[in-house]
């Protein structure tokens, strides 16, 4: 259940309707099921463990001035007990990123984040994982993997 309604607060926060704005990664390794979140690019969950990891776009003229510490304060909203316990701007694929760790709590349950978020050509892009807080270092290499794999550059397939 928590996890749902992390999956629904973070889907929640985004538009509907758009086109998906980056290429799809098939490999994330076998305890990861792909789930379909309505207007997320992509979105995965480790069944039983608590743990999701989502990759999302959005493409709305009133973000653009919006710094990026408080779009991902955006994805905070509605977790309660939260602790930063890192964050650092990083230059991703070329563009300024801001990437930050938070313990925090969602629905009574500790959980971790990580979350990176940057902007290119007028639209938002996010990764964010969630784990219980006891998973966080087992699903990490999980998430800077995904971060690797993702392209602000789609195939012109």
């Amino acid at each position: 259940m928590r996890l749902f309604l992390l999956i629904l607060l973070i889907s929640a926060s985004f538009g509907c309707g758009k086109r998906k704005l980056v290429d799809p990664i098939r490999t994330l390794g076998p305890e990861w099921m792909p789930v379909q979140i309505k207007d997320a690019e992509q979105a995965w969950i480790v069944p039983g463990e608590g743990s999701s990891l989502l990759i999302d776009s959005q493409c709305k003229k009133r973000d653009q001035d919006i710094p990026l510490n408080a779009l991902t304060a955006q994805l905070l909203i509605g977790m309660t007990d939260q602790t930063l316990v890192e964050q650092k701007a990083v230059t991703f694929q070329d563009r300024e990123a801001l990437l930050s760790t938070f313990s925090l709590k969602i629905d009574g349950a500790k959980q971790m984040m990580r979350i990176l978020v940057l902007k290119k050509e007028g639209c938002v892009f996010d990764v964010v994982l969630s784990t219980p807080d006891t998973a966080f270092d087992k699903r990490l290499p999980d998430f800077d993997k995904v971060v690797a794999m993702f392209s602000l550059e789609p195939s012109k397939k």
